[in-house]
């Protein structure tokens, strides 16, 4: 038969906790209450961790958009960058066609195109869907993260003090399976002094452990579940700015390739010359040739 949180304290704990109070055994006791803890938070947990792998998703993604601005940015500099390549390309271009086209190209849709442009937000909207299990930001702030709401006795059953009968009326969850197993653990770490005391070193390490990643979950709930629209909209305006700097370092690749072209086809061929031979002595008309003979005779 399932129990709930309530009477695992009150029919399996709370008598070891006086029994071993009244002996004086302290070390006993501490086993005991770190224990308790332990297994409540694990039970708590169960229920909270639904979301954890939605919430690590999002997380991560958050944190890959913000590596991603690191990596491309400042936009100030990267944005002179371009700048000076299209200035360039401008150059080449008027030298080869004078009050061509090129004139008339402006700075986002110099040499890229809506195609270019509608290729980085499928990139961008991939990389979000593949990560954070399908869901997608808009422009609006708008999402569709499947986050599943935490059944409201749970954050009631960690603030409220220990004596509160209310907690009584949480729902049952847990199996008697599961009671013998923690019951069982618990009998071991209590058969001897040396266990106990080797057990509290122990079982300090699981609580804190298990208390670091109670505190994670309630942020990631907070961050992403309460405070959903918010969140939302930081992570949109993240994605635009990574898909303008990833615009910004196309654009100046594609442009730069564009100079090199240019520049080759700018540069003047080499004259080829047909080699003159040496001059040699001054032709002679044949018939002055025979008049200088017949004056010498």
């Amino acid at each position: 038969m399932d129990i709930n949180l309530y009477d695992l304290r009150n029919k399996h704990y709370k008598p070891l906790i006086e029994g071993y109070s009244e002996a004086q055994l302290e070390e006993y006791v501490t086993v005991i209450n770190k224990h308790r803890t332990l297994v409540e938070e694990h039970e708590l947990q169960k229920i909270e961790a639904v979301n954890e792998p939605v919430f690590q998703g999002i997380d991560a993604f958050r944190m890959w958009l913000e590596q991603e601005k690191t990596k491309r940015g400042p936009f100030p500099l990267a944005e002179t960058r371009l700048d000076r390549v299209i200035a360039k390309n401008r150059r080449l271009r008027e030298n080869l066609d004078p009050g061509g086209d090129h004139n008339k190209w402006e700075g986002r849709a110099y040499l890229f195109s809506q195609e270019d442009h509608r290729n980085l937000t499928i990139q961008l909207d991939d990389k979000e869907q593949e990560m954070c299990h399908g869901a997608v930001t808009s422009k609006n702030g708008d999402t569709t993260w499947q986050i599943i709401d935490i059944p409201h006795w749970v954050k009631e059953y960690r603030g409220a003090p220990e004596e509160d009968a209310q907690l009584g009326q949480c729902p049952s969850h847990i199996s008697e399976k599961d009671v013998d197993k923690y019951v069982a653990e618990l009998d071991k770490m209590l058969s001897t002094s040396d266990n106990a005391k080797k057990s509290i070193l122990s079982l300090s390490k699981q609580v804190r452990d298990v208390k670091k990643k109670a505190e994670q979950l309630k942020h990631w709930f907070t961050r992403y579940a309460e405070n959903q629209a918010d969140s939302a909209s930081v992570i949109w305006s993240l994605k635009r700015q990574v898909h303008e700097l990833q615009r910004i370092q196309l654009q100046t690749e594609n442009i730069q390739k564009d100079n090199a072209r240019l520049n080759k086809s700018a540069t003047p061929k080499p004259v080829t010359r047909t080699q003159v031979p040496a001059k040699g002595p001054e032709w002679t008309p044949r018939d002055n040739i025979t008049a200088s003979a017949e004056q010498e005779l």
